[in-house]
């Protein structure tokens, strides 16, 4: 299955939440390869790896070279290149190198750039299944309706709140106003949870850096629940 988890805002938690829901399959007992298709590289040093630009010479050149990060767990990294080829690449092509990867994982988990570019939307096109993280802040919550408008029909598991804090009655609001969008299309929210940035600086997930933190119980809910909304959706009761 391709997962894509895609917000053209940047600052929302995209990165950590593909970096873990990746993780978190493996962890499951499932194999997952995660692209870091952002050129920053932020995805492959959040799992202790150095940035290269693997995700550009697949595209342009269909150099499939993912490298083994975690047991079960494979990463084709980003990094910084000298073409911008996120502008470049057609939809053609994006389709057809995703039809070319080797049928040997579960899924593909793949961590976007926070922008929209003809490569996004040839993106956006093959996913069998696409998470927006969204932060829990007036700004992000008002570019929530142009970022689902692009998101082909169908396409859209649901809306990953991130950085909720249930201290804060703002929190709580922005929470309540996310799921008068959605309904039933927002996940359960990530808390707020500092253990997650220094986890990234160590190139570790939550689970490696502090498994007790609350993120590390917060995604392994995101992940069944995901799953759980992919099987109801696919195969919804009195159905066969």
């Amino acid at each position: 299955m391709i997962l894509v988890v895609h917000n053209q805002k940047g600052g929302v938690g995209k990165t950590t939440t593909a970096l873990h829901l990746a993780a978190a399959l493996a962890m499951g007992g499932q194999t997952a390869c995660l692209i870091d298709a952002d050129a920053q590289g932020n995805a492959t040093q959040g799992l202790g790896l150095d940035p290269r630009p693997a995700v550009a010479e697949w595209i342009l050149e269909g150099q499939w070279e993912p490298v083994t990060a975690r047991t079960r767990l494979d990463v084709l990294p980003g990094g910084p290149t000298a073409q911008r080829w996120w502008e470049t690449a057609g939809q053609d092509v994006v389709a057809e190198r995703f039809r070319q990867i080797p049928l040997t994982y579960d899924w593909i988990v793949v961590d976007t750039a926070p922008a929209h570019s003809t490569w996004i939307a040839g993106l956006l096109r093959v996913a069998h299944g696409i998470i927006v993280p969204v932060d829990l802040s007036f700004y992000s919550l008002a570019g929530v309706a142009d970022v689902l408008g692009r998101v082909p029909p169908g396409r859209l598991i649901g809306l990953l709140p991130v950085r909720y804090d249930l201290r804060t009655r703002r929190s709580i609001e922005m929470l309540d106003a996310l799921k008068r969008i959605a309904g039933a299309r927002v996940a359960p929210p990530i808390r707020q949870c500092v253990d997650l940035d220094r986890a990234a600086q160590a190139g570790r997930t939550i689970w490696e850096w502090a498994p007790h933190a609350t993120a590390a119980e917060d995604y392994l809910t995101c992940v069944e629940w995901m799953v759980t909304h992919i099987a109801e959706t696919r195969h919804p009761a009195g159905r066969r």
